[in-house]
Formats: structure tokens, C-alpha cells, sequence
């Protein structure tokens, strides 16, 4: 298994793509009741090969993540080839990113509080992969509009 199997809930909101994706198989309504009874390794294996397929595809249409610390907060673009990070790290013991803040406001300050960098890195393995990576280590789904406001700080 390439990433993780789907939970129950994600797999009967996909129940008619597991439908086909069984017929596609050749395991059809009978065959898969028969099959979860006499042999439920084969069908965990097949319940595996469509969450791949399925999480694949989702993850590669991930185009931001980002991940909030008291410390640090990072945000990721993602494309097919490569990722870009920015990331903001406290410099003031009391401040904690995590929660709300105008950052902007904070760069401003003199001295600065916090400190912006910038990193960049070429997959090694598939998008779908890296970002799977990313989920494990803490980030979540982000917007654009995340990563344009920590942006317009560097560009500042």
C-alpha cells in the first residue's frame, strides 16, 4: 500500500467509484459479498488499490498546505515538479503564531519579532507522495491566500 486505506465513512461516500472500480476488477455484487467472506486479504487488497487510487488523485490536486506552531508556521505551494516553503519563526518567547495575528505588523516592528525564510525543493518522488509526507508531519490544506500574505512580507 502506497498511502493509507480510505476509513468506512470515506469509502461509502465513494461507493459508487468502488462499484466500478470492482467491475473494472472483475469482482461483481456477488463475487464481493463471496470474497469479504472467504477471503477478506483479497478483498483489503483491493479496498487498498482504490484508496491508492483514489488518495493519488486528491493529493496531487493539493496546491497548498501549511503547518501552525506556536513557534513557526510554514506554508507550502505545491506543484507537479516542485515546492516552494515559506516559513515564519518567533523570535519572542511570549509570541505565539499559532493563533491569530497580523503578521505584516509584526514584520514591521523594529526589531522584528519574527524572521521569514524562503526554501524551495524538487520532488524525489511523486507529488502525491510528498504530500503524503507532509499530512504525516503535521501540515493540513491551505489557501492562496495564506501563502500571498506571507509572501507580500518578503516582497516588503
Amino acid at each position: 500500500m502506497r498511502f493509507r486505506i480510505l476509513s468506512n465513512d470515506e469509502l461509502k461516500s465513494l461507493e459508487e467509484d468502488l462499484i466500478q472500480f470492482l467491475v473494472v476488477n472483475h469482482v461483481y455484487g456477488d463475487d464481493w459479498a463471496k470474497m469479504n467472506a472467504e477471503n477478506p486479504s483479497q478483498a483489503q487488497h483491493l479496498i487498498a488499490l482504490f484508496s491508492d487510487l483514489v488518495l493519488e488523485k486528491v493529493y496531487n490536486k493539493v496546491d497548498f498546505l501549511e503547518r501552525k506552531l506556536p513557534k513557526q508556521i510554514s506554508i507550502c505551494k505545491l506543484d507537479a515538479l516542485r515546492g516552494d516553503m515559506l516559513t515564519i519563526e518567533s523570535q519572542d518567547p511570549t509570541l505565539d503564531l499559532s493563533l491569530p495575528a497580523d503578521y505584516a505588523a509584526l514584520a514591521a516592528m523594529n526589531p522584528s519579532p519574527i524572521e521569514i525564510f524562503k526554501g524551495e525543493k524538487q520532488w524525489k518522488q511523486d507529488k502525491a507522495d510528498e504530500v503524503f509526507l507532509l499530512l504525516n508531519h503535521g501540515f493540513s490544506p491551505a489557501t492562496s491566500n495564506e501563502w500571498d500574505e506571507i509572501l507580500s512580507l518578503l516582497i516588503n
